[in-house]
């Protein structure tokens, strides 16, 4: 999740001006210097869904988990399942999860090789 989240952010530097034409003003770099700009909380945020979702990109849908104990999960929370090893009640949406990832990480690299 976090090299996930990383190359994403690598993404935008490098073609920020291009593909994301709502950032084409600013580097990444120059939102995350401003506390003030609306974007500094979804780039400071661990939420890759709603990251994705300012850069356009709708496509990559996460699933809804529910731990062992009976807890939903948020997408902003998900970096916490592999951070803290949290167990899900459905191994199958764990997996999902990771598909989605694997997906983003190839979306990236396809943006980064332009």
């Amino acid at each position: 999740m976090y090299c996930v989240k990383a190359n994403v952010y690598k993404g935008l530097q490098r073609r920020a001006t291009f593909y994301f034409p709502k950032w084409r003003e600013n580097n990444p770099k120059d939102i995350l210097a401003d506390k003030s700009d609306k974007r500094y909380p979804i780039m400071t945020s661990h939420n890759l869904q709603e990251l994705l979702k300012e850069l356009g990109q709708t496509r990559f849908r996460f699933p809804q988990m529910i731990t062992v104990h009976k807890n939903i999960v948020s997408s902003a929370e998900y970096h916490q399942l592999c951070r803290y090893g949290v167990q899900v009640k459905d191994n199958y949406k764990m997996e999902r999860y990771e598909q989605v990832l694997n997906d983003i990480a190839e979306w990236i690299g396809e943006e980064i090789a332009g």
